[in-house]
């Protein structure tokens, strides 16, 4: 954090230099995405800049970070790449901007008490345009039993359009019980109905004999 302190207080002290070096970092930023989408095989690329409320504002994200991002965008956009924006903290105040971007998805959004933004809140300001990788809260899924866990999962997923541009992950910290996230995948398939990846001659992870579902 000493470093972003000294970076404010150089924009506001020195401002023509430090956008001259900015500008020049982001022409360096721009010839890396051209470069890295000509090379690579994949089609998506994913920005790890994990935006915040917790150290930028909502002015200082507008006048830089969203000009810089929708170029990024653009870049990936013209070598038919999908451009993903992992941020994984708090976005209250802050989520609106990701519209502006040309981003295609936000990666690991996480609820409360990690993140403060819910999925259905996050889907309602983001619209059709970006689409909304949420993650379940690390901590109940690490500390919490299966009951809670599914308890956290249906308040999630209150509210939310799970056919529309929505994709869950279920992050497992190390530690985590085999019994937590072979509760999340019986709720999915049970109450959301939703399909799940079977591979032939693998059991579903709610069949493991380790993976029992006490409470």
């Amino acid at each position: 954090m000493d470093g972003l302190e000294r970076f404010i207080y150089d924009l506001q002290d020195h401002r023509e230099r430090v956008e001259l070096l900015l500008g020049l970092l982001h022409q360096l930023n721009c010839q890396h995405y051209e470069r890295l989408c000509a090379a690579m095989p994949g089609r998506v690329v994913v920005n790890w800049d994990d935006v915040n409320n917790l150290y930028l504002s909502p002015r200082l994200l507008q006048e830089y970070w969203v000009p810089a991002t929708r170029d990024y965008a653009a870049i990936c956009h013209r070598y038919n790449k999908l451009f993903v924006m992992h941020t994984c903290g708090r976005l209250q105040g802050l989520i609106d901007l990701f519209a502006e971007t040309g981003l295609d998805a936000i990666d690991w959004l996480t609820p409360p008490p990690t993140g403060d933004v819910s999925f259905a809140e996050a889907q309602s300001i983001l619209g059709g345009g970006v689409a909304v990788m949420g993650a379940a809260e690390p901590g109940t899924m690490r500390f919490g039993t299966p009951n809670q866990v599914e308890a956290s999962l249906h308040g999630w997923l209150a509210g939310v359009d799970l056919r529309r541009n929505f994709c869950l992950m279920i992050p497992c910290p190390l530690g985590t019980p085999l019994a937590n996230a072979a509760r999340v995948a019986r709720v999915l398939a049970r109450d959301y109905g939703l399909e799940l990846n079977r591979e032939p001659g693998f059991p579903a992870i709610w069949e493991e004999p380790h993976a029992q579902q006490t409470g």
